[in-house]
């Protein structure tokens, strides 16, 4: 399983990732990550069936790890609801 970062949009309010994550049991088979930064809260979602069901899933758990490498952030808390709403706390140097 990898994610790959596909696209990224800047907006006033939030930054959009698009990430492609390939499927563990199926070669054919890849799953869409969105997720959207924002200044105080990070959204986000994938189109697996886990994620339908649950409201998180391994896809986000690996495209959030990227980010974080990528953007340098510090996610301190994950609420687990609906819609999957991250804390956006970045670290201070």
């Amino acid at each position: 399983m990898y994610s790959y970062a596909v696209t990224e949009r800047h907006e006033k309010s939030k930054d959009v990732y698009i990430f492609v994550v390939d499927s563990e049991e199926s070669p054919f088979e890849s799953y869409i990550v969105k997720i959207e930064v924002g200044k105080e809260k990070i959204r986000a979602s994938c189109s697996c069936k886990g994620f339908a069901l649950r409201g998180y899933c391994k896809h986000l758990e690996l495209s959030m790890k990227k980010l974080r490498i990528y953007r340098g952030l510090y996610l301190q808390r994950w609420e687990r609801g609906s819609d999957s709403d991250l804390m956006d706390n970045e670290e201070e140097n």
